[in-house]
Order: C-alpha cells, then structure tokens, then sequence
C-alpha cells in the first residue's frame, strides 16, 4: 500500500510517459515503470528455446526488433537506466521458464573495459544482472570476470570473426570463489553468441559447475 502510494505520489510530481518514441502516453501506478502495458505486450518476444553450445547454453529475452533497437540504444548509450525494470523483469521470466531446473549460485554481468565504463559512467549489463539479481533472490558477482581488451564493435562482424576478436579479452578475477558454482551470465544483446562464448571459456578456467545465460535481445543475422 505504501509502495503504491509513493507511486502515486511521484507520478503526479514527475509523470511518466511511455519511452517507446511513437507512443508516449501517460504511465498510471499500475502501469509497468516506462513501457505502457500495449508497448511492452508488443515487445518481440524470443520464442526459441535455450540454445545449447558445447559448453553452455543461453537464451534472450526479446528478438532485436520492432522498437527494442531504439529503446536498448537509449539505455546502452543515453543513460537510460530508467528502463532497467522494464527490461530485467521479462529477462528474469525468461530466465525461470527456459533453465527451470538450474539452481543459479551466482549472477555474472558481462564487463565493459575500464576505458567504456569512464565514457558512459556504468555497464548496462551490470545494471540488468542487479535487477534480476534482486527478482530471483541470487546474488550477484561484478568482480568476477574482467576485461582485459577494449575490442571494437562488432555488429557487423561474422561469428568466426567476433571469436577471433574476443580471444583473451576475458579473465577471471578470483577463480577460488567460483569453483563448483552455478553461474547466470548476463548481457543486453547477443547475436552470434560470441561474447557468450568468450566469457564462458574464461569462467571455465575456474572449474564452476555450470553455465547458463541471458541476453536482454537476440538480434537475427540476415
């Protein structure tokens, strides 16, 4: 109740209104934090199952679609961290139904180099992987992967290009505290897996138990 009545209280000081660009209507108390329920109903759901890799498996949220390019460009780049409920809520239920046997130890955001986080003043996936965090009740490591390469952007890169500019760009920090875990990796967009893949072969230095992870979309090659 008095959670509602804060809502309530801030919405008529500051009143939110949808992000999605087109839309903009007026946000109410039971509305979602910044998408309105018909926006985020609209949202492009990834309907594909976990993708199993030969050493790990990893799932999305949304497909790169529709109005998430726009939206994911706001919070990567523009400080829009706003969003980040909106987002983590729907990665932390795709989460529960594609691994829903796996008992998670740990939450490992995947970093940005030093030089990208002085730039942008914080690393989205850190900020999605607290919010889940919070959601499923698993704790959440930011130290435990570093990156050692601030590689180029890869949008447009193929899969075995993406592998080749990853090699060594990740390193576990403390592998001792990570061994026989369960780990939850987290990023906001994944297209070939490549990023994934590098984080993985680092973690697997640290003998953990088992990997899964999430990407906030999934964007589909041509």
């Amino acid at each position: 109740m008095l959670a509602n009545l804060r809502v309530a209280i801030l919405d008529s000081l500051w009143p939110r209104t949808c992000s999605v660009e087109y839309c903009g209507k007026a946000l109410g108390p039971g509305d979602g934090p910044f998408i309105c329920p018909e926006c985020f109903a609209a949202l492009p759901r990834d309907e594909e199952g976990a993708f199993d890799e030969t050493i790990f498996s990893y799932c999305a949220a949304f497909l790169y679609e529709g109005a998430l390019p726009q939206l994911i460009k706001d919070f990567k780049f523009n400080n829009a961290l706003y969003l980040t409920e909106d987002f983590a809520g729907e990665m932390a239920l795709t989460v529960l139904r594609k691994f829903p046997d796996v008992v998670f130890d740990r939450i490992v955001p995947v970093p940005i180099h030093p030089m990208r986080w002085r730039q942008r003043g914080y690393n989205q996936s850190e900020e999605l992987a607290n919010a889940i965090g919070r959601m499923i009740n698993v704790p959440v490591d930011t130290k435990a992967l570093k990156r050692r390469r601030n590689n180029p952007h890869q949008s447009l890169s193929s899969r075995a290009a993406r592998l080749k500019n990853l090699i060594d760009s990740f390193e576990v920090v403390e592998p001792k505290r990570l061994k026989d875990c369960t780990i939850l990796l987290v990023d906001d967009v994944t297209t070939t897996g490549s990023t994934f893949t590098a984080c993985v072969k680092a973690l697997r230095t640290a003998h953990v138990r088992r990997i899964c992870a999430v990407a906030l979309a999934r964007a589909v090659l041509d």
